[in-house]
C-alpha cells in the first residue's frame, strides 16, 4: 500500500522505477502466499476464488515490473491447470524464455512448459521447443520424457528409446518414467524393445519398480517363470509392496500353488487394506475361489468387477463360463 501510495503521488524518474520494481517483487510474494492459501481452502469455489485474485495479482506484478521472470513461469504454470488459458501459457513462456537468456537450465523449463502448450495440429513446434529445452539442459528429465512420447507418437521408436536410455541413466529407478514408454511400446507392438529398455535400467540401477514393471512385460508374453523371478525380486528388495503381492498370487495360482496365492493375498491386504477393494484383488479372490469349488464365491467377485465397468466383454465372457 505504501509503494502504490508513493508512485500515485508522483513519483519520478529512478524513484519511480525502484519503487515499481520492489512492488512487482511484493504482489509476486502475495500471490505465492495466496496459492498456499488455496491448499487450506474448504471448498471448491473458494480455491476457484483465490486462483482467480492469484491471477489478477500476478497480472499486477509483471505490470509493475515487465522483468519478473518467476511471474510469467508462474501464470504459465497456474494456467496448466485443468481450464487454464492454453494462449497465456504460450504468451507467458515465450516472455520468460526471452527475459532468460542468460540463464539456460531456467530457460530450458520454460520452453517444456511452451511446448506442452501447442496443439495437436502445432506438433513441430512442440518438438522445436523440446530440442531447444534439451540443448539448454540435456538432463532435463521432463523434456526428454516428453520428447520421447512425441517420438513414439511420429514412429520414431529408435529415437524414443535413446530418450528414455538418457532419462534412465539420469534416474534408474524413475519408475513412473519408464511406465509411460513401456506402455507406448506394448501398445505399439514393440514388447522386446521395451524389456530391452527395463534390462538396461536394471543393469545400471536395480529396483523393486523396474523389475515389477518387467514382470507385467513378461507375462503378456505369457513368460510366467521370468515374470515370478522379477516379483520375488522386487519383494527381496520391498517387501511391503502390495501390488508385487498380488500380481505374484496370480501367478501361483495359475502354476497351482494355491496356498502361496492365499498367503500373498493375506500380506497385501494386511499391508494395505485399502488394496482388498482394489481389482487386482477381486481379481485374485475370484481366482481363488474358482480352484477351490466356490463358484458362488467367485461369480459375486466378477460381478463386482463388471459393475465397476460394465463396458469390459472380456469380463463378461468370464462371468457366462
Amino acid at each position: 500500500r505504501l509503494l502504490q501510495s508513493a508512485i500515485k503521488k508522483g513519483l519520478s524518474g529512478d524513484n519511480a522505477a525502484f519503487a515499481k520494481k520492489i512492488l512487482g517483487s511484493v504482489l509476486l510474494q502475495k500471490s505465492q502466499q495466496m496459492l498456499g492459501a488455496m491448499g487450506q481452502a474448504r471448498t471448491a469455489g473458494q480455491r476457484r476464488q483465490l486462483l482467480e485474485e492469484t491471477m489478477r495479482t500476478l497480472d499486477e506484478a509483471i505490470a509493475s515490473d515487465p522483468g519478473l521472470v518467476e511471474a510469467y513461469l508462474l501464470i504459465a504454470r497456474l494456467n496448466s491447470l485443468p481450464g487454464g488459458d492454453k494462449d497465456r501459457i504460450l504468451e507467458a513462456t515465450t516472455k520468460a524464455i526471452e527475459l532468460l537468456g542468460e540463464n539456460p537450465e531456467q530457460r530450458s523449463g520454460a520452453y517444456v512448459l511452451r511446448a506442452l502448450a501447442w496443439s495437436a495440429d502445432e506438433e513441430d513446434k512442440r518438438v522445436e521447443d523440446l530440442d531447444s529445452a534439451i540443448k539448454d539442459n540435456p538432463k532435463n528429465i521432463e523434456a526428454l520424457t516428453a520428447r520421447a512420447i512425441v517420438r513414439l507418437r511420429s514412429d520414431d521408436v529408435s529415437g524414443a528409446i535413446d530418450d528414455m536410455e538418457l532419462v534412465l541413466a539420469e534416474d534408474p529407478t524413475n519408475k513412473q518414467v519408464a511406465q509411460v514408454l513401456v506402455e507406448k511400446l506394448t501398445e505399439l507392438n514393440r514388447v522386446e524393445d521395451a524389456l530391452e529398455l527395463l534390462s538396461k535400467a536394471l543393469e545400471s540401477k536395480p529396483s523393486d519398480g523396474l523389475y515389477r514393471l518387467r514382470a507385467i512385460v513378461y507375462r503378456m508374453q505369457m513368460k510366467e517363470d521370468e515374470a515370478l523371478a522379477d516379483l520375488n525380486k522386487a519383494l527381496a528388495i520391498e517387501p511391503r509392496e502390495p501390488i508385487s503381492l498380488l500380481q505374484r498370487a496370480e501367478i501361483s495360482i495359475s502354476k497351482g500353488n494355491l496356498q502361496a496365492a492365499k498367503d500373498d493375498l493375506r500380506a497385501a491386504e494386511s499391508i494395505a487394506p485399502v488394496v482388498a477393494a482394489s481389482e487386482q484383488a477381486i481379481f485374485v479372490r475370484c481366482l481363488i475361489a474358482i480352484e477351490e469349488g466356490r463358484m458362488a464365491d467367485a461369480i459375486n467377485e466378477m460381478k463386482t468387477l463388471i459393475e465397476r465397468d460394465p463396458s469390459d466383454d472380456g469380463r463378461k465372457l468370464q462371468l457366462a463360463n
